[in-house]
């Protein structure tokens, strides 16, 4: 009978003691980011200490309600952030591949943009059309 493999093998990753520091460490793997990101970027470190704060502070979730409605604001805002920035999987196009490969979502994006153009061009050179 064979041995099932798990579904997605993740590489060990560092540990990080907080939120912000795993955003950290995700942000230094991001080369592809400009300084066009930097206020997207800050805007995920606001929401990441946000967390933390929230996170080190379970008493505070459940005795004031504004620390538990920013924590629950925070966490999804967090992840649209990284989407935009390229920082899942699914926004490099890694999603359920296991490819291991970090892919530079603007790379991508030039890359199918320059195939759509040499398409058209090979198209165009065909039908007689310059």
């Amino acid at each position: 009978m064979d041995e099932k493999k798990p579904y997605n093998q993740l590489p060990v990753l560092p540990e990080a003691a907080s939120l912000s520091e795993a955003l950290e460490i995700a942000l230094a793997a991001m080369p592809w980011l400009s300084p066009a990101d930097a206020g997207t970027v800050e805007m995920a470190r606001t929401y990441a200490r946000t967390l933390d704060a929230a996170l080190n502070s379970p008493d505070a979730m459940a005795t004031d309600p504004q620390t538990a409605i920013k924590a629950l604001y925070a966490g999804p805002h967090l992840s649209k952030l990284l989407e935009q920035l390229g920082g899942t999987p699914a926004a490099r196009g890694e999603f359920g591949k296991g490819s291991g490969v970090v892919v530079d979502p603007v790379e991508q994006t030039m890359s199918e943009l320059e195939a759509k153009a040499e398409e058209r061009r090979t198209r165009s050179s065909r039908s007689g059309k310059s």
